[in-house]
Parts: C-alpha cells; sequence; structure tokens
C-alpha cells in the first residue's frame, strides 16, 4: 500500500470534520481549491444551476451542460470531503438532500448553503429557531413534492439532532401525518392506523413509499381533468368561445 495515500487524499478532498470552529478555515481553503478548478461562482450562487430537464438540444444547451458538467464535479468534491464519522454522515445528509427530480445528481450550491447554514457560526440557526422552523412546517398544496418537504424536514431534523435534541421516528411520522394537504387525506387515514400496529407499525420509509404512489395518481388525475377539459372544449367550440388558463378552462357562452 502506498503510505502517503492518506496524505493525497487529504491534499485533494480536504477532509471536513464536521465542527462549527473548523469551518471558518475549512471554508476557505475549500473556496481557494474552488478556485482554482474554476467552480467557486456556481458554489456560491453567482451562476445558476440550471434544471437538467430544461436543457435543449444542440449547441443552443451547450452552455447549460457545460454548468451541469461543472456542478457534478463540485457535489462530487463536497461528498469526497466528508468523514466517514457519525458526525460526518450528518454533514453528508445535508449535501444528498439536495437530489430531487430537477437536480438528480445533486445541487452544489444548495448543499454549500446547507453547510454554511448549519456550521457557520454566524449563521447557525438557534435551537428555538429550528424548533420553531420544523412545528411550523407542512406540505405547501396539492401540487407541491411530498418528497422534497419530507426531505426539507429531515434536514431540520437532523440539525436538531445535531444540537443533541432528537425527533423520535413516531414524532417525524406524525408531524408529517398532520401537515399533509386535504387531498391526502384517505391515505393519511390509513397511514394513522398502520401506525398503531403493535406487530408491524408504519416505518419513514414505508410512509415516503406511500406518500410518494399517492402522490403520483394525484398527478395522473390532474392531466386526465385537463384531457377531458379540453375535450369538451374542442367539441362545443362551434357553440362557444373560450380561452385556456392552465391547469382549468374558463369558458363563456357566445352571446
Amino acid at each position: 500500500e502506498d503510505p502517503d495515500i492518506d496524505e493525497k487524499v487529504s491534499r485533494r478532498y480536504l477532509p471536513f470534520d464536521r465542527k462549527a470552529s473548523s469551518w471558518e478555515l475549512w471554508e476557505e481553503k475549500f473556496l481557494g481549491r474552488a478556485y482554482e478548478r474554476g467552480n467557486d461562482d456556481l458554489l456560491e450562487g453567482t451562476i445558476l444551476i440550471p434544471k437538467s430537464d430544461t436543457i435543449p438540444a444542440g449547441p443552443s444547451g451547450d452552455a447549460a451542460r457545460a454548468i451541469l458538467e461543472l456542478n457534478k464535479k463540485s457535489y462530487a468534491d463536497l461528498v469526497a470531503s466528508m468523514v466517514n464519522t457519525k458526525e460526518g454522515k450528518v454533514a453528508f445528509r445535508l449535501i444528498k438532500n439536495t437530489k430531487n427530480k430537477e437536480h438528480p445528481r445533486g445541487h452544489a450550491a444548495k448543499a454549500w448553503v446547507n453547510l454554511q447554514t448549519k456550521y457557520d457560526e454566524k449563521s447557525i440557526p438557534t435551537l428555538l429557531d429550528l424548533k420553531k422552523e420544523f412545528v411550523g412546517s407542512k406540505l405547501a398544496n396539492n401540487n407541491a413534492d411530498p418528497d422534497e418537504w419530507i426531505a426539507e424536514l429531515k434536514s431540520i431534523r437532523e440539525q436538531l439532532e445535531g444540537m443533541n435534541h432528537a425527533t423520535p421516528d413516531m414524532d417525524f411520522i406524525i408531524h408529517v401525518l398532520n401537515n399533509l394537504t386535504p387531498s391526502h387525506a384517505i391515505e393519511v387515514t390509513m397511514m394513522k392506523k398502520k401506525l398503531e400496529d403493535m406487530i408491524d407499525p408504519l416505518t419513514i420509509k414505508q410512509m415516503k413509499m406511500d406518500i410518494r404512489a399517492h402522490y403520483k395518481k394525484i398527478l395522473s388525475c390532474v392531466v386526465t381533468r385537463m384531457v377531458v377539459t379540453q375535450t369538451l372544449c374542442l367539441a362545443f367550440k362551434s357553440r362557444i368561445k373560450f380561452v385556456t388558463l392552465s391547469p382549468r378552462c374558463f369558458l363563456a357562452l357566445e352571446k
């Protein structure tokens, strides 16, 4: 084995020990390395990271694809800098939680903000602030993706855990179920019954799977309603005039 391998890895990835007291020095080192690599503006939000599913094919999308490639490298550098300890895994999840449908390879700028928020002593929220944010967090509306909301809630939970105020799985599940929109009511009722099952109780993983499946049904119903509405509009086109304002079609009878 190469005796200098740890030193080489350290020079390349700048390991972060997840201590607030170490953040200032590590931040400067990491940004200095990012400047050398040409991705410091991306990390600090000056360059906006495009959504992967909105980039046009052909030469017109080359610039956006180059930014996505830079984002992938920046994300990889952040992940590789996390140490393999319990504390390091908390920091790692702050980075990994930026993955979603729009950014399947992660969002380096959001990950950087997450790390700053947690470890920069100038911006660390108080326990009271985090508790208030957790208690007040709810799914915004029927169109909001519950996966993304639960990921944000999980991030707050992990920050509270870092302050020695852990939230039990049961409390986390109850908060999620009590703060979904009315469109999830039937599914919530079923999951609450499962929660009381002493033999095979509801887990966070199962809860997320059930909510995700129901959300897909909601999206499917929305698409179906839009198709039916627009079909009716076309069918009565000779008798009425209409203006389509997605996702609804507002009709006005001809005078």
